[in-house]
């Protein structure tokens, strides 16, 4: 069970690592300002949640290492 938790801890670090670099690709592109402010908001959120993961892995001993997701990826694929 421990070894499923650290993967499922480090894939969700992986998918907010992940938004942290597409969140600004698609506020860039983004054509209205209602939508860049919602994808700034977005970003400030997902940092938050990066801090919170990295804090758990310390707590944890363990290395903040990421897992990717297939599903995300393909989403990131898709945003770019």
């Amino acid at each position: 069970m421990e070894k499923l938790f650290f993967n499922e801890l480090r894939e969700i670090y992986g998918a907010e690592k992940h938004q942290t670099r597409i969140l600004p690709l698609l506020k860039k592109a983004a054509s209205s300002l209602q939508l860049q402010n919602a994808l700034a908001n977005h970003l400030d959120t997902t940092r938050e949640h990066l801090a919170r993961l990295e804090k758990i892995f310390r707590m944890l001993g363990k290395r903040p290492v990421t897992r990717d997701s297939e599903t995300l990826l393909c989403i990131g694929r898709e945003a770019e």
